[in-house]
C-alpha cells in the first residue's frame, strides 16, 4: 500500500470509495427518524403471531420475537409494520411450557402494546432505536404462561424446525457433559448464547478486551469456513458450495440477526474470492456489500456492529494484507538460511530480505546447523505470528474511538490479550462444530471430554489474567473527534517519510499508530469546566433513585446510585453500568468527590457496585455495600464550592422509634447555595417528617420522599417547607403505583411545580444562587429543554442547559 500512489489505490477500488462516500452522506444528513405508532396505552390488544426467532431463555424470563399475523382491534384488516417482543416470567411450574415453545409456533394472547423500556438520560443510548433497527416497535409483558394460546405452526417453522431441534438436543447433551462454567463457555462461543454469561463473566471479558469473541461475528464464521474448507479438501468444486450451505445453516442456527448476516456475507465473499484466485477484488466486494446493506437499511450505518465489522475488515484489506508481503520476506529469509538459494523479490522487498538473511547468517554462523533448521521449520509460524501481532495492534488502534464511544472503555492491554486468546478460541470453534455434528455417535464422548478439559484450562486462564489488565473509562468521543482521529491516522500513514525526511516508512507507520491515540487520550482527559452554577440532576433510572450534583467549580458527587431487582429477587447491576456511569462520563466526570447512599435498599444502592470500580471516589457516606464508609448524622455540616450541606437525619444518637426502619433511617440533608436551597429526603415516611418540621424552613426545591408514596409528603411537612419545585423519581408503569395521586394533590395544593422522571425523563435544576431553571432531557433531540424559570436575577442570570 505504501509503494502505490494513493490515487491509484482509489481508482482501482471504486466500490470501496463509493461505500465510504455513501456512509458519509448518510451520517451527515441522517434524515431517518424512529417510526412512531401512536397507540392508546390503556388499550388491551389481541395479538396472533408466530415465533420469528428461537426463544431466548434466561434465568428469570423467556423472550420471543414475534411476527404478527393479526393485531386487533387497531390493526384489523392491516398489516402490523414490524415485530413484537414478548416477555414471559419463568416460574417454576411453567418450566415445561418454556421448553416446549419452538421456532415457527403460532401464539395468541391479550396484553398491552408498550413502547420498549427506555431511559431519557444524556450519554445513554435509546433502546427503542436499537430495537427499531431490528424491526421491533412494541413489547408485551405477560404475567403467566397461562395467558398464551397455541395455534399450530407457521410454514416457515416446518422447514427449519428440524435444525433447531437438533440444536436443542445438542444443548441438552452439553448440559449433561459439561460443568456449568464450561457449558457457558461452549454455548456462548459457538451458538452465540450470550444470555448464558452472567454479569461477572461479562465484566471480566470486558476488562480483558475479549468480549467480542463471545459475540457471534466474523471470527466464528471465518473459522467455520476454513474448517469446512480443509475438511472437504477432496470434494473439488463442490467444496465451496457445501461450505456455503454450512454457513447458511449456522447463521440460521444462531438467530440470523443483522450482525451475523453481515459477518457471514463478508467472510463468505472473501472465501470465494480467495478460492477462485480473485484476491485483488476483495475490497471492491467489501464496498459493494456495504452499499447493498445501506440501500436495504440506511439506519444500519448507525449500528455499532456495522461500524465495527466494516472498519475491521477494511483495515485488514487495506493495511494487513499488504503487510503480508513483508512477513513473507521474513518467512523466506528464515527458510533459506545457509542455503545456495537466493530469492528475487519485487516492490522493494529485496533489500529487506537480503538484510535480514545476511544478519541472521552472520550471527548464527557459529551456532549448530540445527538452529538454522529449527528456524527454517518455524518460518511459517513466525510469518503468521507477525501478521497476527500487526493485525491485533492495528485493529485496536483503529477501533479505539468506536470502542470508547460505545462502551466508554479503554483497554490498554487488549492487544496482548487478543494475541493470546484469539488463537486459543479459534481452535475451540471447529472442535465445537465437530461435536455439534457428531454428538449422537459413540466416539463423541472422547471429543466432549477433550473440549471440557480445554474449556477448564481456558476458564482458568481467563480468571487468572483478570487482575492483569489496564483499563480506563472515558466519556464518549464526539463524531468530529472520531473523524479527526481517522484523518490524522491516514495522513501520517501515507506521508512520504523517506522522500521528505529520509526516514523509513516503518517510522511513519509507527507514528500513525501512536500519535492519534495520544491526541485522543489528551482530548478525553480534559477537565470539567467551571460554570459558576449548581446543577442538581435527577436521573431517569426507573423505579429507583440517583441524583447527580455538579458544583460551581466542576466537582461531581452522587446522592444514591439507583438499582433494580430481577424477578427472582436478586440484584442486577444494570443501572450503575448502563445508566448512571454513562451519564457521568457524558458530563466529563472522571472522579466523584463523594457518594451518599441514603439507605440500604437496592433501588438506591445497587448501582454502587459498578461505580466504585469505574470512578475514584474520595468519600462514601451512608449504607455502602462494602467498607470503607463514613456515617452522616444530624447536625453535621460541610461545604463544597460555596454550597453548604446540613444533615438533618438520622439522629446522632439512637435509632428513633420509627416504623419501616430501613426507609426511616434515610439520610436527609439540605443544600444551600446563596438564596437557593434544596431538600433531599431519601425514602422517609411521614412519622420522620413530623420530627423534622421543627428545624425546617421554606425550601426552593424538594426531592420528594419515597418516589411519591402516599405515606410520605404529609400536609404538615409541606406546609413548613413550601417548595416551589417538587421532583419525583419513579419508574414507568411501576408495580407500586408511584407517585400516588394523593401525594401529587398535596404538592400542588402548596403551589409546587411537580415533575416526575416517569413522565418527563431526566430532570435538572440549574441555579446561580439567585434564580433557577428547570430543564428536562429530550431523548429525541438529545439535549436539555427548558421547562420553567423563576426569580432570575438581572445581574447574574442562570445559564442554559447542556
Amino acid at each position: 500500500m505504501q509503494s502505490k500512489p494513493l490515487i491509484q489505490f482509489l481508482l482501482f477500488h471504486p466500490c470501496l470509495v463509493l461505500a465510504a462516500l455513501v456512509s458519509v452522506m448518510i451520517w451527515w444528513l441522517d434524515p431517518w427518524e424512529r417510526p412512531r405508532i401512536e397507540l392508546d396505552p390503556e388499550q388491551v390488544w389481541e395479538v396472533k403471531a408466530w415465533v420469528a426467532r428461537p426463544p431466548t431463555v434466561e434465568k428469570d424470563f423467556t423472550r420471543f420475537e414475534l411476527q404478527p399475523i393479526s393485531v386487533t382491534p387497531a390493526f384489523q384488516g392491516k398489516r402490523y409494520p414490524g415485530r413484537i417482543l414478548l416477555t414471559v416470567p419463568n416460574h417454576r411450574y411453567a418450566k415445561g411450557a418454556t421448553q416446549s415453545v419452538e421456532f415457527g409456533e403460532i401464539l395468541q394472547f391479550r396484553g398491552y402494546l408498550d413502547e420498549p423500556r427506555h431511559h431519557f438520560i444524556p450519554g445513554v443510548g435509546d433502546y427503542r432505536e436499537y430495537l427499531w433497527n431490528e424491526g421491533i416497535f412494541h413489547e408485551v409483558s405477560l404475567k403467566s404462561w397461562a395467558q398464551i394460546e397455541r395455534h399450530g405452526s407457521h410454514p416457515v417453522g416446518l422447514w427449519l424446525r428440524p435444525l433447531f431441534r437438533w440444536s436443542k438436543r445438542f444443548e441438552d447433551y452439553c448440559s449433561r457433559k459439561f460443568r456449568p462454567e464450561e457449558l457457558k463457555l461452549v454455548l456462548s462461543l459457538f451458538l452465540g448464547r450470550k444470555n448464558t454469561l452472567d454479569i461477572i463473566d461479562r465484566n471480566i471479558l470486558k476488562q480483558l478486551g475479549i468480549i467480542h469473541i463471545f459475540v457471534v461475528s466474523g471470527l466464528q464464521v471465518t473459522v467455520l469456513i476454513y474448517s469446512c474448507h480443509f475438511l472437504l479438501a477432496r470434494l473439488g468444486l463442490a467444496r465451496p458450495l457445501i461450505t456455503l450451505l454450512v454457513v447458511c445453516a449456522y447463521v440460521i442456527l444462531v438467530g440470523f440477526s443483522a450482525p451475523v448476516v453481515r459477518s457471514a456475507v463478508m467472510a463468505t465473499a472473501a472465501y470465494f474470492l480467495l478460492f477462485f484466485g480473485l484476491r485483488p477484488g476483495f475490497l471492491n466486494v467489501l464496498g459493494l456489500s456495504a452499499i447493498l446493506f445501506l440501500v436495504w437499511s440506511p439506519r444500519s450505518l448507525f449500528s455499532p456492529s456495522f461500524q465495527f465489522s466494516y472498519v475491521s475488515v477494511a483495515a485488514i484489506g487495506v493495511f494487513v494484507v499488504p503487510f503480508d508481503r513483508v512477513s513473507w520476506s521474513v518467512h523466506h529469509a528464515l527458510k533459506e538460511l545457509f542455503t545456495s538459494r537466493v530469492r528475487i523479490h519485487r516492490e522493494g522487498l529485496e533489500f529487506r530480505y537480503r538484510c535480514l538473511r545476511f544478519f541472521l547468517e552472520e550471527h548464527l554462523e557459529r551456532c549448530p546447523r540445527s538452529c538454522s533448521r529449527v528456524l527454517g521449520v518455524s518460518a511459517p509460524a513466525v510469518r503468521h505470528v507477525l501478521n497476527l501481532i500487526y493485525c491485533s495492534i492495528l485493529l485496536q488502534v483503529l477501533l479505539l474511538p468506536l470502542t470508547v464511544r460505545y462502551s466508554n472503555l479503554w483497554v490498554w492491554t487488549q492487544s496482548i490479550h487478543n494475541l493470546l486468546f484469539v488463537p486459543l478460541f479459534s481452535v475451540m470453534t471447529p472442535a465445537c462444530l465437530a461435536l455439534f455434528l457428531f454428538f449422537p455417535l459413540p466416539f463423541s464422548e472422547i471429543l466432549a471430554s477433550v473440549i471440557n478439559i480445554y474449556a477448564i484450562l481456558l476458564n482458568a486462564l481467563i480468571r487468572g489474567l483478570a487482575s492483569f489488565t489496564w483499563v480506563e473509562y472515558f466519556r464518549q468521543p464526539r463524531g468530529w473527534e472520531i473523524g479527526a482521529f481517522f484523518l490524522v491516522f491516514m495522513a501520517l500513514y501515507h506521508l512520504p517519510w523517506r522522500r521528505w525526511w529520509g526516514t523509513s516508512a516503518a517510522l511513519g507507520h509507527a507514528a500513525a499508530l501512536v500519535v492519534p491515540v495520544v491526541l485522543l487520550w489528551i482530548r478525553l482527559h480534559g477537565p470539567v469546566p467551571e460554570t459558576g452554577l449548581l446543577q442538581l440532576t435527577l436521573l431517569d433510572v426507573g423505579q429507583g433513585e440517583s441524583m447527580h450534583i455538579l458544583y460551581p467549580d466542576g466537582t461531581s458527587a452522587l446522592v444514591d446510585t439507583g438499582g433494580t431487582l430481577s424477578a427472582s429477587g436478586e440484584p442486577v447491576d444494570f443501572v450503575g453500568e448502563r445508566l448512571v456511569a454513562p451519564y457521568l462520563w457524558s458530563q466529563g466526570a472522571r472522579q466523584l468527590s463523594y457518594v451518599v447512599l441514603t439507605h440500604p435498599h437496592v433501588d438506591h444502592t445497587q448501582g454502587f457496585n459498578f461505580l466504585k470500580r469505574a470512578f475514584p471516589i474520595r468519600t462514601v457516606y451512608g449504607f455502602a455495600p462494602a467498607p470503607p464508609r463514613l456515617w452522616l448524622k444530624a447536625g453535621q455540616r460541610f461545604a463544597i464550592a460555596g454550597v453548604v450541606h446540613h444533615v438533618l437525619h438520622p439522629p446522632a444518637k439512637g435509632r428513633g422509634d420509627y416504623e419501616n426502619t430501613s426507609n426511616n433511617r434515610s439520610i436527609v440533608m439540605t443544600l444551600r447555595y446563596r438564596d437557593f436551597s434544596a431538600l433531599l429526603t431519601g425514602d422517609i415516611a411521614s412519622d420522620v417528617e413530623e420530627t423534622l418540621t421543627g428545624g425546617l424552613h421554606q425550601v426552593t426545591a424538594l426531592k420528594v420522599a419515597h418516589h411519591g408514596s402516599r405515606f410520605s409528603s404529609s400536609p404538615d411537612f409541606l406546609a413548613v417547607t413550601q417548595p416551589q419545585l417538587a421532583l419525583i423519581s419513579a419508574g414507568r408503569r411501576n408495580l407500586f403505583g408511584h407517585p400516588s395521586a394523593v401525594t401529587l394533590q398535596r404538592l400542588r395544593s402548596v403551589g409546587a411545580l411537580v415533575y416526575t422522571t416517569s413522565q418527563a425523563g431526566t430532570l435538572r435544576i440549574e441555579t446561580n444562587g439567585n434564580g433557577w431553571k428547570l430543564l428536562r432531557y429530550s431523548g429525541d433531540q438529545k439535549e436539555f429543554k427548558l421547562i420553567s424559570i423563576r426569580h432570575v436575577s438581572t445581574e447574574n442570570s442562570v445559564g442554559g442547559g447542556q
